[in-house]
């Protein structure tokens, strides 16, 4: 039985929310840095980088922290926006005021463009079939922290695939359980018999 995402501590909330603040761009810095989306709408440069918490409870007083980080629709993930990334991780596990044992950070950081730079980077990510979009992994000093770097594109792509993925398994199971009966039963129905066999779903 699944358990129903709930607000984590304010403790949590509050370094998850200093270090957004700290390392995370509200808009591109295209004079700077030249990290943003060229020919963007006025409304799309507009908006900005936005961050939202959750917590779900696990097996054995352990938790699960889930944080989005949304990029500015604008921004052009570089090299300056991997550091501020990186940092954002490296502070996330020195911190020293919350209680981390037991805890699970995943964390992913979306966004609309990577750019050739970002894209280098996460071909030399420790990522795997399972986790096709990690992007760091920090499991040390009681640290399990998982973060995750992928472009919008990408994610709707992905629970696409995965919708499909489970769309077929569900009828491959229901032929299945069909198959089943009628091996197992099948010398309850006859051909001549007038009963109907109805499946409830």
């Amino acid at each position: 039985m699944g358990t129903i995402a709930i607000e984590p501590e304010e403790d949590i909330c509050r370094v998850l929310d200093k270090l957004f603040k700290t390392y995370i761009s509200y808009k591109p810095q295209q004079k700077k840095y030249d990290n943003q989306i060229e020919e963007c709408k006025r409304k799309v440069k507009s908006l900005t980088s936005m961050a939202f918490y959750s917590e779900k409870k696990l097996a054995g007083n352990e938790k699960d922290i889930l944080c989005v980080v949304m990029l500015a629709p604008s921004i052009k993930a570089n090299q300056y926006d991997l550091a501020q990334i990186d940092n954002y991780i490296y502070q996330l596990e020195k911190d020293n005021t919350i209680v981390k044992e037991g805890v699970r950070f995943r964390i992913y950081f979306v966004v609309s463009m990577l750019a050739d730079f970002a894209k280098s980077q996460m071909c030399s990510s420790p990522k795997n079939d399972r986790e096709p979009f990690l992007y760091k992994c920090r499991n040390q000093n009681d640290n399990d922290i998982k973060a995750y770097l992928l472009e919008w594109k990408q994610l709707v792509k992905y629970n696409k695939e995965m919708l499909s993925y489970a769309s077929s398994s569900l009828k491959l199971n229901k032929f299945d359980v069909e198959a089943a009966f009628m091996q197992e039963y099948s010398d309850l129905i006859e051909k001549k018999s007038t009963a109907q066999l109805h499946i409830v779903k």
